[in-house]
């Protein structure tokens, strides 16, 4: 049974990483999360495709993660994955955290108001599954 504001990353309806609750006001669903990790094979263009809904698009990349989007989804109107915001907002604000506590965003509010957010089913690619 999940939780209203638990995060689930869900792999082939198995559910393989849990994150805790939201500390935002804002509710955190657990819609359209795919997370390959500990897989040692790259998924395919299509596979990809099939699981964004669309073209992909690389919105964030480091040593340990890529974060693959429907290139197209704001503009097909697709719903705002809050879950995979906030794991993306936490990846940029570990990653670039001198700026971040100097200028902001200091909150996920902030970060979706003044920065970006993600929409629609967004793939997690971890080590061995990231893509060239």
């Amino acid at each position: 049974m999940k939780k209203e504001n638990e995060i689930k990353w869900v792999l082939d309806s198995e559910v393989t990483e849990e994150y805790p609750p939201s500390k935002s006001t804002m509710k955190t669903h657990a819609n359209n999360i795919t997370n390959l990790e500990g897989t040692k094979e790259k998924p395919t263009l299509e596979e990809l495709q099939e699981k964004v809904g669309g073209d992909i698009e690389i919105a964030f990349r480091n040593n340990e993660v890529q974060i693959i989007i429907d290139e197209e989804g704001k503009l097909k109107g697709k719903e705002i994955n809050m879950g995979a915001t906030e794991h993306w907002f936490t990846l940029l604000r570990e990653s670039h955290r001198a700026q971040y506590e100097e200028y902001g965003p200091h909150t996920l509010e902030e970060f979706i108001r003044n920065v970006d957010f993600l929409v629609g089913h967004v793939v997690f690619l971890h080590k061995g599954a990231m893509i060239d």
